[in-house]
Formats: C-alpha cells, structure tokens, sequence
C-alpha cells in the first residue's frame, strides 16, 4: 500500500458524505459525526488533510477548561503576558466592550452578584476607598449635572450614553480626571463610561486618547479640551477652602468624617479634624471653633 493510499484510507474512516450531500467529520472524542465546518470544528494547521481539528468543539472547549484547571499558574502567566502587551490592550478592552453590549442582562446580573459577594465586599471596603483616598472630585450635584449635560449625557471618550452605561452596569456616569494629577475641580471633570474609565488610568490625556485609541474622534477630543479649558467656567461654584469627607474605619465597617483643607486644586492637604458625624463638624465651622485654624492654614 502506498502512502498516498494509506492516508486516503484514513481518511474515509473519519469523514462521509450524509443524505444532504454534505460532508461529515468524526469526532474523535465524543465519538460523534458532524458536519464539517467552522460551526463545528476549529482549523487546525496541523492536520494536513482537512485542516480541522480532529475533535469538535465542544469537546476542544471541555478539554480546554480541564488543562487550564490543572495548570492554573502556567495559564494565569501566560495571560498577563498575553494583557501585557501594548498591541494586545486595545483588543482585549474591545471585546469587552462588545460582549457587554451584546450580554447586558447576564453583565448587569453578574455584577450585581460579585458586588454581594465576600470578594466584592471586601475590594469596595478596602482596595477602592483607599485608592481615592486623595483622588475625588469635590464637585456639587449642580457641576455635575452641568457636566454631563455639556457632553449630552454621553462618556465624553467613546460616547455611550447614560441609559445604556445605567442598564449594563447599574451606576452613573463616572467622574473622570482628565488630568489624572490634576485638579478635583470642574475644570478636570469629564463624563466617562465605567470601561473607559479604567483603562485611561493614570495615563496621560493625549498619549491613550489618540488616533490609536479606537474610541477616538476628533470631535470628542475637542470638545473635551474645549470643557476644561473655557467651558466649564460658565458653571463652576465658588466653595470653601476645606472639604468634608466620609472615610471607613480601618477595623470595622463604620464610617467616620474627617475635616481637610484643601489647595487651589481642590486637593486635599492636611486632615485637622474627625468626628463620627457629619453634623458635628457642620456644627464646629458654623460656631466658629475652627476659624483661627482655618485662616491660620490658608495663610501659609
């Protein structure tokens, strides 16, 4: 027997033509006919006689989810290699995208739930309320609003709107730093959508929201420079050289309110006083107590 033979004959033991006409492939695995196609089977480069995978789908799926469990850490490696790489980035961020869009009520529910969960808790309860311990926003609901509506309720980098942003993930717009050094006033505040958000980071303005950036237009970006340049001045407050803010106790869940001065930026910069309630504070400024520190401070 040749081996042009031999491998024909190889290959009428895994593949026949059904009632249809149509040519089926033999799952190896589940032991199976399929029919032959992209639907059923994955191209494999290997296989030089049909260019697919010997088993199917499903069954590639399954054998797949058993190697990655036995061997979490060489997988876990192999994707922050794979998320690492700066060409890799923008890919991931934009399937991620589309499978919430095309996945809302599963996002939303599976969210919700993470959100409720022991791991959830703990991530709000630690992890996130320190990391904005010196980065928020200290704008009214007015500025706000005001914001959001100069970018007609949009993100201002990719332009979800707030309907879609509230039905998939549940929240509000996000109040995002243009300048992630700079200041927590209206001037650096912009409307942006939970996954925007998160991969700006704390990049720089122009170097993520680029022409490379698939979200970008040059619309947007101009309206964005034209905001926190000039147009935010029509709708920015006048506010006090202090903030008062609300921070959790390290040991337990109970929260507490702390008294800070602020600079020019609206950053914070010295904490001169802590109390368990709002109003007590409220009560120490209107009363005056704290005016000799307050004029004292600013002063320097």
């Amino acid at each position: 027997m040749t081996r042009d033979e031999y491998n024909k004959q190889r290959y009428n033991k895994s593949h026949r033509i059904n009632y249809n006409g149509k040519e089926e492939k033999y799952c190896n695995n589940c032991k199976t006919w399929k029919i032959m196609n992209l639907d059923n089977f994955y191209v494999w480069n290997q296989n030089k006689s049909d260019g697919f995978h010997p088993q199917c789908k499903e069954c590639c799926k399954k054998s797949a989810k058993i190697n990655k469990s036995n061997n979490k850490e060489r997988y876990s490696e192999y994707d922050r290699q794979y998320r690492g790489r700066d060409n890799n980035k923008e890919i991931m961020n934009e399937r991620s995208r589309q499978w919430m869009v095309d996945n809302r009520e599963y996002a939303k529910n599976y969210i919700k739930l993470w959100q409720q969960s022991e791991g959830g808790k703990q991530y709000f309860n630690t992890y996130w309320h320190e990391k904005g311990k010196q980065h928020q926003h200290d704008i009214s609901e007015k500025e706000w609003e005001a914001c959001k509506k100069y970018f007609n309720y949009k993100c201002a980098y990719c332009g979800m709107p707030l309907e879609l942003h509230k039905e998939i993930v549940g929240q509000d717009l996000h109040r995002e730093h243009k300048d992630h050094n700079g200041s927590n006033g209206l001037s650096n505040c912009v409307p942006s959508c939970r996954l925007c958000n998160s991969t700006k980071h704390d990049k720089l303005f122009d170097d993520w929201y680029n022409k490379y950036n698939p979200n970008y237009t040059k619309s947007r970006y101009n309206k964005i420079i034209r905001w926190t340049t000039e147009g935010y001045k029509d709708y920015v407050e006048e506010k006090p050289p202090y903030r008062i803010v609300k921070k959790r106790n390290e040991n337990d869940n109970k929260f507490h309110w702390q008294l800070w001065l602020v600079d020019e930026k609206r950053n914070m910069t010295k904490c001169i006083e802590v109390k368990v309630k709002k109003k007590e504070i409220i009560k120490d400024i209107e009363g005056g107590i704290l005016d000799e520190i307050l004029i004292h401070e600013v002063a320097k």
